[in-house]
């Protein structure tokens, strides 16, 4: 029987590697830049606290499940409350029929925030988080894409396996296809021309706009100039997404 226990930097390399048989089907050390980023967004993100911490569940030592947990400070309707963001849910194949995900589940439900929240999902862990009592948020569950470059689009997902002269193939034929489709799709494929003006501006300009207009919704996010500050260099990081530009 295995042992839930909170994460800390001697989990990191355990759970980079799980991240990679569970989600990649590769059964390889992590890279170290791997192993950095469980360790900085767990541990050393600006909300990071001991009463909700991020969890692993342990077989014979070994990182076989973890639950990455980020706290956060919200307001609903007007009053401060603790959120636990969670990601990054798995459980190594070979355990998937231990109470593995639901004892992390149940640990994490027992922790010290007013509510729990988690985005995106795998279909299978709705079951479990219903079955702990949660419910889904259906109205916000949609999801939606425009592929303006569907060649680029399918050519990053070949070269998730990983195979060097399938990815050099694609990345010659990917650029001058989306091109040419572009063109003879009419404005279907074509970028949307901007309704507004827009300019690009500095962190520090986009927290400011963002406490002058702060929105209406039920439930939002508590920003401090540092924590914003760290969000958006850590999505900043994401290259495979595009260059990140802060536009007002």
């Amino acid at each position: 029987m295995g042992e839930i226990r909170s994460f800390t930097e001697e989990h990191a390399a355990g759970a980079a590697a799980l991240y990679l048989r569970v989600t990649r089907g590769q059964n390889r050390p992590p890279t170290p830049a791997l192993v950095q980023y469980f360790t900085d967004i767990f541990l050393r993100n600006p909300w990071a606290s001991d009463d909700i911490p991020s969890l692993v569940y342990l077989e014979s030592g070994k990182v076989a499940g973890t639950l990455g947990v980020i706290p956060r400070q919200m307001l609903f309707r007007g009053r401060l409350v603790r959120m636990a963001v969670t990601s990054q849910f798995m459980v190594d194949p070979e355990f998937r029929r231990s109470p593995a995900a639901l004892l992390l589940l149940k640990k994490l439900f027992a922790g010290a925030q007013d509510l729990s929240w988690t985005d995106g999902a795998a279909d299978a862990v709705h079951p479990l988080w219903t079955a702990c009592g949660g419910k889904p948020a259906r109205a916000y569950s949609f999801q939606w894409m425009r592929f303006l470059r569907p060649f680029g689009f399918g050519q990053d997902i070949l070269a998730r396996r990983q195979n060097p002269l399938l990815n050099t193939l694609t990345g010659w034929v990917a650029k001058p296809a989306d091109a040419l489709v572009t063109c003879l799709a009419g404005g279907v494929l074509r970028p949307p021309a901007p309704a507004y003006p827009a300019r690009e501006v500095s962190t520090e300009d986009l927290f400011a706009c963002l406490q002058e207009a702060p929105g209406k919704e039920p439930l939002k996010p508590v920003y401090e100039a540092s924590s914003f500050a760290w969000l958006l260099g850590e999505a900043g990081k994401a290259r495979a997404a595009g260059i990140l530009r802060r536009i007002v």
